[in-house]
């Protein structure tokens, strides 16, 4: 949208009286900045063709706000959430990531002076499993390396002092959902050893087993129709084997917020085995 508006100006000839300058005081100006505060603009991932008015309902069961939220319509899988409090927003963020239907629901903060029809929503929040990892080798410094190369490593979820005695050590990453996610990373060390470790995500939504990517299916990847295409059957470069088992994780820092998952479906509110299996 900025790049049209650009390029409409630079071969828009103006008139005399349309190249006067109106002068805005910037404090008029930031008036509307109001507007933004306590919104998320918010994306579906998903190939199929959504009815934005069942959307909407899902949205608003999925999130349950303590003082009330609004959605608003910006495109058919694109929205804005409309907080009436902070709180709510910012535990919006904290339990990402949000699911509905196996469906990835993609969130990012509207700050002004954005536009939330061409905001960024490339990335979301996973807890992600390493694993194969030496117990040796599980310092902070390390997992900060790995998680860097899956995504932006956030934090390690396991306290220092009991990281080295989980079986596989679990990060907070942001994860960019645009591109294939991340199977496994060879580690090389300056004194010439090395390694593999592999990974598994928490409450992996819908993803593709044949490229890799979020928010469609192998029956419908791109890669399917092109020329010269050969069914792999079950000898997919990625499967359901990049699903960890999801823990239950405290929000708000209190023993009676404990929740197992955030996912919304139409027959249930978790997603079983052999729906995962079904989902490729």
């Amino acid at each position: 949208m900025e790049s049209d508006i650009l390029n409409l100006d630079s071969a828009l000839s103006l008139t005399e009286e349309e190249a006067t300058s109106v002068v805005i005081p910037q404090s008029d100006w930031d008036k509307g900045v109001d507007g933004y505060r306590f919104t998320l603009v918010g994306h579906l991932l998903s190939h199929r063709l959504i009815h934005f008015e069942a959307l909407k309902v899902r949205l608003i069961q999925l999130i349950q706000a303590a003082r009330g939220v609004t959605v608003r319509k910006l495109l058919e899988t694109r929205f804005c959430w409309v907080f009436n409090h902070e709180e709510d927003l910012r535990q919006a963020l904290d339990m990402r990531p949000w699911i509905i239907d196996r469906n990835l629901v993609v969130l990012q903060p509207l700050s002004q002076p954005e536009d939330p029809l061409s905001i960024s929503l490339d990335w979301c929040p996973f807890f992600v499993h390493i694993h194969d990892l030496r117990l040796g080798q599980r310092s902070v410094d390390v997992l900060r390396y790995i998680g860097n190369y899956v995504g932006v490593w956030l934090d390690a979820a396991n306290i220092e002092r009991d990281i080295s005695w989980f079986e596989n050590v679990r990060n907070r990453l942001n994860i960019n959902v645009s591109i294939p996610l991340k199977r496994a990373l060879r580690i090389q060390l300056d004194t010439g050893a090395s390694c593999i470790v592999r990974f598994s995500y928490e409450r992996l939504p819908n993803f593709c087993y044949l490229c890799g990517k979020l928010g469609h299916i192998s029956r419908f990847c791109d890669l399917r129709f092109q020329d010269g295409y050969v069914d792999l059957g079950a000898n997919c470069p990625f499967g359901a084997w990049l699903r960890a088992p999801g823990r239950m994780q405290r929000v708000g820092g209190t023993t009676d917020s404990i929740l197992p998952t955030y996912v919304w479906s139409s027959h249930q509110t978790t997603t079983s085995s052999s729906d995962q299996r079904r989902g490729a």
